[in-house]
Formats: structure tokens, sequence, C-alpha cells
């Protein structure tokens, strides 16, 4: 009979403490395309020279504006403004990749495929591209190898 207790404390001790931490924890949110829908604007976009450190831009206090719209099904447009005057405006396809990562690819073919890893936050979209290029001059020279982190906010 002391031994069928000792069995049984025994299961009991295995059963309550065997059970792994993850059974506990919440389950994770799938982000989709639809929690970047609506229209966005930047409230800071800063580059820097991936060869040069010290050269960075903060573009939004120089003048600079960024606006992007989402459509459902990953559909977008953007628009680059420089102190009033526009920059560029193009339209991409917007698909969610692996690894917190947005992929843009452009309607022109001739503009590259853009991956951003992303920050979801509270009413807040932060986009991040190691890969940018940037005219840190901001005259139209050849631009740079250089990373943006751009945080947007609703519109």
């Amino acid at each position: 009979m002391k031994s069928l207790s000792l069995l049984f404390l025994s299961v009991l001790v295995i059963s309550t403490f065997g059970c792994s931490k993850s059974d506990d924890a919440e389950p994770t949110t799938q982000v989709t395309i639809k929690d970047f829908e609506g229209t966005w604007k930047a409230t800071s976009a800063t580059f820097t020279n991936n060869s040069n450190a010290s050269e960075s831009l903060e573009f939004i206090g120089a003048g600079g504006a960024i606006r992007y719209t989402m459509l459902s099904g990953g559909n977008t447009r953007t628009w680059v403004d420089f102190q009033n005057n526009p920059v560029e405006e193009y339209d991409a396809a917007v698909s969610v990749g692996s690894n917190s990562t947005l992929i843009f690819t452009p309607a022109d073919t001739l503009r590259p495929v853009e991956t951003f890893t992303y920050v979801l936050g509270n009413n807040t979209i932060t986009l991040t591209n190691n890969n940018a290029r940037f005219d840190f001059t901001l005259s139209g020279a050849t631009p740079v190898a250089a990373t943006s982190v751009v945080v947007f906010v609703p519109f």
C-alpha cells in the first residue's frame, strides 16, 4: 500500500510540474496586411549613411513629408515631398513576409523591390530598411546606401 501511495504521489508531482510554460503562454496574434490599411503620415524619418554613420538626416525635421495610403489587399500609394515640392509618388503592392517584414513591390518595374522590418505599436508603425538609398545633399545627386527608420501615425 505504501508503494501505491508513493507511485500516486510521483504521478501527481510529474503531472503538476511537468507541463511546459508554453502551455500557459498567450497565443501570438497573426499580423496581416489589414493591420497596415489606412492613411498614415510620417512623424519622423531618419536616414543614416551606411558608410559614414555620422552622416544622418531627419527628413521630416528638414521640411520633408512622407505619407502612404494602403487599401484592402495591400495596394498602396506613397507620397514623398520635400519643403512643399513633390519629390516622388508611386504605387506598390505590399505583402507581409516572415520575421516581421513588409515587402513593397512597385508597380513601376524599374523601381527596386524593398523589404522593411516593421514594429507595430499603439497607433504607430515603425518601418526600418537597412538597404535604402538616400541623397544626403538633397540636390538630386546619386543616392548612397543608407538605413531608414520611419515612424508613421494615422493621418
